[in-house]
Order: C-alpha cells, then structure tokens, then sequence
C-alpha cells in the first residue's frame, strides 16, 4: 500500500511546477510531524502516557520535524544528512517494526505512516528535484548523529528513558538482536552505520549518474 501510494504522489507531484512542489512537500512533513505529536495528547487522554516511552524522541520519531526544517529553508545540506538517518533508520524499522499494535489501531496507523512516508519525503527530492548526496554528507550525517545521540542520552538519564536504545538494546528479536551487549553494540553500531552509508552513497550516486543522463532536472 506505501509502495503504491509514494509511486503515485511521487508521479502526481512531479507533473507541479516546483513552487507547489516545495509547498506539498513542506504540507506533508508538518501532517507527518502532527500524526507523530497526536500520539502524546491520546495516551494521556487514555491514562497510558509514560515520559520513559513516549516522547518523539527516537531517531524515526523526531524526523519529520528535521524534515519541516529541510523543507522550510529548501536547504539540500539539510536534507542530505537526513538521508542517510531516514534510508537506513526508518527503512530499518519498516522491515523490524517495533509496535506492538496491529492494524487498525491508531498507534499502528501512527507508526507505519510516519516511517513509510519519510522514506517517501526523503526520497522525493532526489527523484524529482536533483537534489543530490556527496561524499562528505556521510561523515556530515555521522557526526550530527552523534551530537544528536549526546542530547538523548542525557534526556534518557534524566528521565530513565531508553530513546534510540542508547541505554539498553529494544525488547524482542529484531537488528540489535545479532549485535553484542551494551555499551559495545553502540561501538558495533558505528562501523554497522558507516558501512551502509557507503553502500547506499554508492547505489544513490550510480542511480542519480543514470538518471541525469537520461533525463536531467531542475533543482529547487
């Protein structure tokens, strides 16, 4: 179903000239950021909300927001490092999704949405506007999620949380489970992260060279 629906918005829009593509895109990250915001006012409402699990603070979670910025400012910068952390995060969590809900409940809606669509987000500009990575996005991406991953680990001290599985490896059988024990799945996880990178800047650069020849677009 998102593979259908993210070929005909990417098609769709890409037949609007790029001012009302700049307009639907920047649209759709704020209705992605508010699905991803509903979920706190709703658990609260049904007594369920707990501060250690349910602020948008893993990696998937706050994205949207990142995105609304990308977007607001048309900063392709911006963009390229949220590439990486999008293709490899959220594409990672749609074929291990971590809710326990199945269809159709609201937080399994909220969660296949905001990860299925932010690969569509961030694909979109690379399909239809030339937006393109180089090779120091990766190093760019590393080190901003590094700095990101600082910030979460003192609000999971602060609040005994566990956002982006800094303090301890999720529950169940999923990536983490093939990775050794904390702290040294973290420093597993850094060459893991670098490895993809180039795998995907490689695949990206070789489909990007192939399109432009064939059919190149104008940027932002």
């Amino acid at each position: 179903f998102f593979c259908l629906s993210g070929l005909i918005y990417i098609r769709s829009l890409g037949k609007l000239n790029l001012e009302k593509q700049h307009r639907i895109l920047f649209i759709s990250a704020i209705v992605l950021a508010l699905v991803q915001l509903s979920r706190i006012p709703i658990l609260t409402i049904n007594g369920q909300f707990n501060i250690e699990t349910d602020l948008p603070l893993h990696l998937c979670n706050f994205l949207p927001f990142a995105m609304i910025w990308s977007y607001s400012v048309r900063s392709e910068k911006i963009w390229s490092v949220m590439f990486f952390w999008i293709m490899l995060g959220c594409s990672q969590a749609n074929f291990t999704p971590a809710v326990r809900e199945s269809l159709f409940y609201y937080d399994a809606i909220r969660y296949w949405v905001v990860h299925a669509f932010l690969v569509i987000l961030c694909l979109y500009p690379a399909i239809n506007c030339n937006w393109k990575i180089k090779h120091i996005d990766i190093w760019r991406s590393l080190g901003w999620l590094h700095i990101v991953s600082a910030i979460i680990y003192s609000i999971n001290l602060a609040t005994g949380g566990n956002y982006m599985y800094l303090n301890a490896k999720p529950a169940g059988t999923n990536f983490y489970s093939i990775l050794p024990e904390w702290p040294y799945y973290i420093l597993s996880l850094e060459f893991v992260i670098l490895a993809l990178s180039y795998l995907l800047f490689g695949i990206f650069s070789v489909i990007s060279r192939n399109k432009n020849e064939l059919s190149p677009k104008s940027s932002y």
